[in-house]
């Protein structure tokens, strides 16, 4: 089970990034114009990473936790909500 917390440890961090970032994109997307056009490319490309990066945390931790004999399938059923809640 340490893989599992250190997974979810992981994710945790790459989630909470995105949820600090945001606000920051948003901004920058409220008071666009032409010349910021290369700074928004470089939020997208971040941003992208980021999410392939949480989604391969989710099948790593989904595919650890089906096989523990431990896990409920409640306890699972919790973690795809929670890993699907950034996206």
């Amino acid at each position: 089970m340490s893989e599992l917390k250190s997974k979810n440890k992981a994710r945790g961090g790459h989630k909470s990034y995105l949820t600090q970032i945001f606000p920051e994109v948003d901004a920058r997307l409220e008071e666009y114009d032409e010349s910021r056009k290369d700074q928004l490319k470089l939020w997208k490309e971040i941003l992208e990473k980021q999410l392939e990066t949480i989604a391969a945390f989710d099948r790593e931790i989904q595919a650890i936790m089906e096989s523990c004999d431990k896990v409920t399938e409640e306890h699972l059923a919790t973690e795809i909500y929670e890993s699907v809640k950034v996206r």
